[in-house]
């Protein structure tokens, strides 16, 4: 599966999009839309600039390379004795928060998906809210956003 286009907007909602290298909240070198030298497609340095076309080139990269495969992995469900992926507007909900984490594959709130049980998911969605050891606001709007994204598609 691939991002949809409302999927990428959202990304790009909640990271921004900055063209010169910035730290990050918890002190990590960040380009373009979120991307730190963790994302596997480039290495951020400080004093780095970027184009709108190469954060665009970059963001589809990571995309491709990383998080849509895990998250494919991560989100298919036996149904039935038969595969069933997840819808497009969960995918991108999956998606945006494996790009945030990094941890798709340790949430616990992706049993709960499996099940469709929205009130564990919720729950589950909003333990990660922390950045350095500290509740930011940003994460805590981002997990509610994720939320409504996965379960109502919007």
């Amino acid at each position: 599966m691939q991002t949809s286009a409302k999927g990428r907007a959202d990304l790009k909602l909640h990271e921004g999009e900055v063209l010169k290298a910035y730290l990050d909240p918890v002190g990590i070198w960040t380009i373009g839309v979120g991307l730190t030298s963790a994302s596997g497609v480039i290495k951020v340095k400080p004093g780095m600039v970027i184009t709108r076309e190469e954060s665009d080139r970059l963001l589809s990269l990571a995309l491709n390379r990383t998080y849509e495969p895990r998250v494919e992995k991560a989100m298919q469900v036996i149904w039935n004795g038969k595969e069933r992926p997840p819808a497009q507007h969960e995918f991108d909900g999956g998606v945006g928060f494996d790009f945030n984490t990094g941890a798709i594959h340790r949430a616990s709130w992706l049993k709960a998906w499996r099940l469709q049980d929205w009130v564990m998911v919720e729950k589950g969605l909003k333990l990660w809210k922390k950045g350095g050891g500290k509740v930011l606001p940003g994460l805590v709007r981002r997990r509610d956003a994720e939320y409504q994204l996965i379960r109502f598609g919007r």
